[in-house]
């Protein structure tokens, strides 16, 4: 914060002396309670074993160290990522440890060299020394690699990590097979299968939707609401979570901060006309980029694609202001190069796929096109309205082009034979079209070295002090809810909300790195509770809302939902009555509801089919259509998700006989093979019994 900051640089001595008594101390406080264990260190229970923090580190640290031998950047929001995949990881691990165990499934020592270099590679082995695509072993390139690692101690250490993986990956694998060969498929079974593809019955139906019974007409109270949720209580289980309100302080740059920078970039500017070694000043002024460099006219930064024809060495352009950084370039020098490049935009009509006669259409419209230019019509304008090409949202441009890299060749001549800025005065046809050419900068081969100062605007101290003061003063003020509702009000901040915020959330709503906050509402706050937090560059005050246990939601949280349901039950009743008050065809009953009731046929409807056309998702209807027996039979009245249906037998077609249903034995077994991974594994951690209380530490 910037107070800390402040004593930072004015009470340097003394902030370190408290700061190092205040770790010693806490260093000993820690070391007596462990030792009197009255503090557990454990981050929850996975199959009834304690998983200490100790243990759930070391897994984090080596896929940690894994992104980073990759290349890749671990930030804060990283972190939480692996943290939970380290988390995952170990349900993994200890879980089906006592599977294989069980089962009596290894990993031998002739399988773990077969992996790496016998005739069964790994594929994380043949990805990084060889050809995924062939299958092929660069064997010659492993051996060097498995030799160096007597050299590299860490090197060694990952490998044994990867080799751990491989066999872990191994008899993961041959367990899923064992369980996937328990699949079979009895002949009845693919009889089934085989007719509910082909089997098939015509059938007339009325639907009537549940908005034809007016909401008015049916009452739903509290208790009709608490049965129903009783009675669904698996439906609606939630896990446990928190509910809070935020304010947010931005801390951003001020007027006068703005003010300062504008200063500051006048003088860097002033500074980098005078100096003659402008490379060395910019590359040592500057905060981002590498301050110079050579640029063609196609990689120019900044806006010098659109000036850099009128500019002449040593000219600036800038400083700008652009999302919060300032910039500023000068041209040092200009140099010759071999390529041109020249800058230009076009209007396309395609012609690609067209008839002659469309093709004298298209020309006359372009013809038409270059006569409005001609007289002095405005060239982006047209294209945006008229041009066939990706370009026309941006009117036509296309920028800075290199010669000889892909044009077409009568567009290239065209733009290239240019001497001077304007429109091509002729209509110039492509492979893919007639075009209308404007030269935006004539051709050049010039290359340009480039000087630059990016400097990011940051708010001040004193900015930053003032926000925090202003933070503070309200933290301070807002004891309790109602007295944090009546300062924002008063105060006119916009207030946000957070619900069903749960132990492992890393961001809540617009805040992302919101782990402190988490951490917080997890292990300290109760309802009432305010405290301040610094997340990049923001202050937020929160006040913790409410809390939710794991279980089945309270009904307040779902009551519009199951209110709903309730009420269509209710409807459901009613229409049962009033449908079977109606007689006659199903088309005369249809007419006798009123006009919000509709009838329908359907052709070779399948069994395996899980909607009926204009109702939507309707299995129990389709079911009950294919219990009936005789041509004219009607289904009772059958509830959907949105009204009710009555169908009426018209029609039986039946699949014939077939001597062989083996292919339809072997779609049920691979299907339920395809299933079974994924089953298998959710129903294993359903079932690991696992308390996850990481959010005390992270």
């Amino acid at each position: 914060m910037s107070i800390i900051n402040t004593l930072r640089e004015k009470m340097a001595k003394v902030l370190l002396i408290f700061v190092g008594l205040a770790i010693v101390a806490f260093v000993l406080t820690d070391s007596q309670q462990m030792l009197m264990g009255s503090q557990s260190r454990d981050v929850g229970t996975i199959a009834g074993e304690s998983i200490s923090q100790e243990q759930f580190i070391n897994y984090v640290e080596s896929i940690k160290n894994n992104y980073i031998q990759n290349g890749l950047t671990v930030n804060e929001t990283m972190m939480q990522n692996i943290r939970n995949q380290a988390w995952d990881q170990m349900i993994y691990d200890i879980v089906y440890a006592d599977l294989f165990n069980e089962t009596g499934l290894s990993v031998t020592s002739a399988e773990r060299v077969d992996m790496v270099q016998g005739a069964n590679i790994a594929p994380v082995i043949l990805q990084n020394f060889g050809d995924p695509a062939t299958g092929t072993i660069d064997r010659e390139s492993l051996n060097n690699y498995l030799a160096s690692l007597n050299l590299n101690p860490q090197a060694r250490i990952n490998w044994e990590i990867l080799e751990s993986q491989i066999a872990a990956d191994r008899i993961r694998t041959k367990y899923d097979n064992l369980i996937a060969k328990t699949n079979y498929a009895t002949l009845p079974e693919a009889q089934r299968e085989y007719n509910s593809q082909l089997d098939g019955i015509d059938v007339d139906y009325v639907y009537f939707p549940y908005s034809s019974v007016p909401d008015s007409t049916i009452s739903v109270t509290d208790a009709d609401l608490r049965a129903y949720l009783s009675e669904h209580s698996e439906e609606y289980q939630v896990p446990e979570s928190r509910s809070l309100e935020y304010v947010i302080f931005p801390i951003i740059p001020s007027a006068a901060d703005s003010a300062s920078y504008w200063d500051e970039m006048e003088r860097y500017r002033q500074q980098l006309l005078a100096t003659e070694d402008d490379s060395t000043y910019a590359i040592v002024t500057t905060e981002q980029g590498i301050g110079f460099s050579t640029y063609t006219p196609r990689t120019l930064p900044g806006d010098l694609p659109d000036n850099i024809g009128g500019m002449k060495e040593g000219d600036i352009i800038g400083p700008k202001l652009t999302d919060g950084v300032f910039s500023m370039y000068k041209l040092s020098a200009i140099e010759k190069a071999e390529t041109k490049f020249v800058k230009a935009s076009h209007i396309l009509i395609n012609t690609e796929g067209m008839s002659d006669v469309d093709k004298r259409a298209a020309r006359n419209r372009v013809n038409g096109l270059l006569r409005q230019l001609r007289n002095g019509a405005d060239f982006a304008q047209l294209a945006r309205e008229n041009s066939d090409d990706s370009s026309a949202p941006l009117g036509g441009d296309l920028g800075w082009y290199e010669e000889n890299t892909g044009w077409d060749p009568e567009f290239e001549k065209a733009a290239f034979s240019r001497r001077t800025k304007g429109l091509v005065n002729r209509v110039v046809e492509s492979q893919f079209g007639y075009h209308l050419i404007k030269v935006d900068e004539v051709p050049t081969a010039n290359r340009y070295k480039i000087a630059s100062i990016q400097i990011e605007m940051a708010p001040s101290i004193d900015t930053r002090n003032e926000v925090y003061m202003e933070m503070a003063e309200f933290a301070a003020d807002a004891t309790s809810y109602d007295r944090y509702t009546e300062l924002t009000n008063e105060k006119g901040y916009s207030v946000f909300s957070g619900s069903n915020i749960e132990s492992n959330s890393s961001s809540i709503g617009s805040l992302r790195n919101a782990r402190s906050i988490v951490i917080w509402l997890f292990n300290e706050a109760e309802r009432g509770d305010v405290k301040d937090f610094e997340l990049d560059d923001q202050y937020v005050v929160a006040v913790h809302t409410n809390r939710v246990s794991e279980g089945t939601a309270d009904l307040e949280s779902v009551r519009l939902e199951i209110e709903g349901k309730v009420r269509n039950e209710k409807k459901l009743e009613a229409l049962k009555t009033r449908v079977g008050a109606l007689s006659g065809s199903l088309a005369e009953m249809a007419t006798a509801y009123g006009p919000q009731a509709r009838f329908y046929s359907s052709n070779a409807l399948r069994l395996n089919s899980n909607s009926l056309p204009n109702v939507g998702n309707a299995p129990e209807a389709i079911g009950a259509a294919y219990g009936l027996i005789n041509v004219g039979d009607r289904t009772s009245v059958v509830g959907v998700d949105l009204g009710v249906v009555l169908l009426e037998l018209k029609g039986k077609t039946s699949a014939a006989e077939i001597a062989d249903y083996t292919a339809y034995e072997n779609q049920i077994v691979q299907r339920l093979a395809a299933q079974a991974r994924f089953t298998l594994a959710q129903s294993i951690k359903d079932r690991a019994n696992v308390t996850d209380e990481r959010y005390k530490y992270y």
